[in-house]
């Protein structure tokens, strides 16, 4: 995470608390979260993985295929950024102390037993343990892991961004990475259905009357809902092909908001 990087993380944090009146005790800890991940990455530069041929790469997109980038983190770095991003929890706030003493101690535990690169699925089986050993809290465990993921994949898979034609793209998962998208944005300009990967960061527009997880681009089949005194954002439900469930969806409808 490099300054500028930094530097659009801050404008993110005040945008959403000029638009959302109970972010702003969130703001601080999130602002010290994003500075103490920007002086690691300074203090420990990521070699980025090397981009696919932009020819190969075009073909991908062309046949529906995402490229399904995954790589492998290295277990030291993983422990020493949740550490440092735990002390930035502490500086915010001193109450979570011991909590994240007995995180630190877990991390150690977990840097001592496994292999010397991890993949993203023994990441998150690794916030799931300390959400059950420790006193550590959901919110906050996926909050810190997700973070942590994020920080790493922007930085491990950045030459792609420059090569991957995701105009081509008609798929409701990443085209890059194949993560499925957590929320969408409504362009203020044209009114585009636009998703961000939460993990990668790539964006791309997807079709507004489709449910990217089941693909039901049906009418009478999708709903919409708004949140009462909340002109900014809402849910869009679609029925699966099983009629068994509901799909959600949270839109953006006039900001394009993005923490990361």
């Amino acid at each position: 995470m490099k300054e500028l990087q930094y530097n659009s993380c801050k404008e993110e944090i005040n945008r959403c608390v000029k638009l959302y009146k109970d972010f702003k005790d969130a703001a601080t800890f999130i602002d010290a979260v994003c500075a103490e991940a920007a002086k690691f990455f300074e203090e420990n530069p990521v070699t980025p993985v090397p981009a696919l041929d932009e020819d190969m790469a075009t073909a991908r997109m062309r046949a529906g295929n995402s490229l399904e980038m995954n790589p492998t983190l290295k277990t030291g770095d993983v422990v020493n950024l949740l550490k440092r991003l735990n002390d930035a929890v502490i500086k915010a706030n001193p109450g979570l102390k011991k909590t994240m003493k007995q995180v630190n101690k877990s991390l150690d535990s977990f840097l001592a037993d496994s292999a010397e690169e991890v993949k993203k699925e023994e990441v998150f089986a690794l916030r799931d343990s300390l959400i059950e050993e420790t006193e550590l809290e959901q919110d906050l465990a996926t909050f810190l892991f997700s973070f942590m993921l994020t920080s790493f994949y922007r930085q491990y898979l950045k030459s792609f961004y420059e090569v991957l034609r995701t105009d081509l793209w008609e798929g409701g998962d990443c085209p890059l990475c194949g993560e499925l998208p957590h929320y969408g944005q409504l362009r203020p300009d044209n009114g585009a259905k636009q998703f961000e990967c939460w993990l990668c960061g790539i964006e791309w527009v997807h079709t507004r009357i489709k449910c990217p997880f089941c693909g039901n681009a049906e009418r009478d089949d999708l709903g919409y809902f708004t949140i009462e005194g909340d002109d900014k954002s809402g849910l869009i439900t679609a029925k699966n092909a099983a009629s068994t469930t509901n799909l959600l969806m949270l839109v953006s409808f006039t900001q394009m908001v993005r923490l990361f």
